[in-house]
């Protein structure tokens, strides 16, 4: 749909020529509406869709975990285990078997960091988090209980691939009381895969490495395990029976047309839960403070609330000079929004736009350019609607 109104926001401005478009039957200029192109997107504040108490509860647990490349450089990529963990069927996509282990009956939500990366010639991951228990004799019983199953699940796996090394667990010095270590060695020659679990009061820390060998596995999983203890110990307040804060600035962003796969989809993250989903996690970090962003809203649109308009516009050039150096090439931008930056995203056919209106800094992406245009045109007329 077009939505017509006759003002656009402070920041957002339109040349009065886009506003003279129009010419009446003896050729005087006359005064058109604006004209912003929403598609059949929403442009009235609505907070439906919000995900689960337990899923929020994970993000608010993503400022405390370290970034990937604060465990190890080398963890250049991120991975789609950078997420909330709210149910054991998502936290069995990284813990194989996690969710026919009658202990973790009592696992309530947890966040993790993934990431990939490459040491001398070799494909090399991580995936490390907090997982939080009803209480700390739970926790500490799912400790061996995954563990087996882990054990089981991969001594499947190296059969089905003709392999005859066999997982051994054991605990690591260094790990904390009740760890247990399971590793192998891997499908690859000369690497190890390993996965390590500890109790920490209600949490389990978990880490796991592949494609390193077992010494520099043992080393990177001491000094993870005491990151992630701090971790568990910063975010101890973080329960699922908070209420969940900025609820308003959610109703702000842009819904999406239908249920897409997205994995902050319905919530609202903290700057360091926000920024673990970066490419250069550290460096939107750092921006993200510097703007005073203290929530960001995840739904079709991407909204961050900064400290002030200046704050949002230098947030807004932040995101265009990275996409920029990235090597992203410029689009038009949408109808009647020229100062609208859209671009086509390096190395993929996504195309993203980016916006300032006083505070607020939205992106929004899409598969191509119409998509892109709609959403962000969307979000300009969901702020004035606010």
């Amino acid at each position: 749909m077009r939505y017509r109104l006759s003002a656009l926001m402070p920041v957002v401005a339109v040349a009065s020529a886009a506003l003279l478009a129009g010419c009446a039957v003896d050729g005087t200029a006359v005064r058109v509406p604006i004209d912003y192109q929403t598609g059949h997107y929403a442009t009235t504040p609505d907070d439906s869709g919000l995900a689960s108490p337990e899923r929020l509860a994970g993000m608010r647990l993503g400022e405390f975990i370290p970034f990937r490349g604060d465990i190890d450089p080398m963890f250049t990529e991120r991975t789609p285990g950078t997420s909330p963990k709210s149910s054991l069927k998502n936290l069995s996509g990284f813990i194989p078997g996690a969710d026919t282990v009658r202990e973790n009956r009592a696992f309530r939500f947890g966040y993790t960091t993934s990431g990939a990366g490459e040491l001398n010639g070799r494909a090399v991951g991580v995936y490390a988090g907090v997982l939080r228990y009803s209480d700390a004799h739970a926790a500490a019983a799912a400790v061996p209980a995954m563990a087996r199953r882990v054990a089981a699940e991969w001594r499947a796996t190296l059969t089905a691939a003709g392999k005859k090394t066999r997982p051994r667990a054991a605990p690591l010095p260094g790990l904390g009381k009740g760890n247990t270590v399971v590793s192998a060695a891997w499908i690859k020659p000369g690497t190890t895969r390993s996965l390590a679990l500890a109790p920490h009061g209600s949490d389990v820390l978990v880490a796991v490495f592949d494609g390193l060998s077992g010494s520099r596995t043992e080393a990177l999983l001491r000094s993870t395990f005491t990151t992630l203890a701090d971790a568990g110990d910063a975010g101890r307040g973080v329960t699922v029976d908070q209420k969940q804060p900025n609820v308003d600035l959610y109703a702000l962003a842009v819904p999406y047309l239908k249920t897409e796969t997205y994995l902050y989809d319905g919530t609202v993250a903290g700057p360091k839960t926000q920024a673990q989903l970066a490419d250069d996690s550290s460096v939107d970090y750092d921006a993200l403070r510097a703007a005073g962003v203290d929530a960001v809203a995840n739904r079709a649109t991407v909204l961050y609330r900064a400290e002030s308009s200046k704050q949002a516009v230098t947030l807004r050039d932040h995101f265009v000079a990275a996409a920029s150096d990235a090597g992203s090439s410029r689009l038009a931008s949408p109808q009647d929004l020229p100062d609208v930056p859209c671009y086509r995203v390096a190395e993929s056919s996504t195309v993203e736009c980016v916006l300032a209106d006083d505070r607020y800094v939205a992106r929004a992406t899409g598969e191509d350019l119409t998509e892109a245009q709609q959403r962000i045109s969307a979000q300009v007329v969901l702020l004035q609607n606010a």
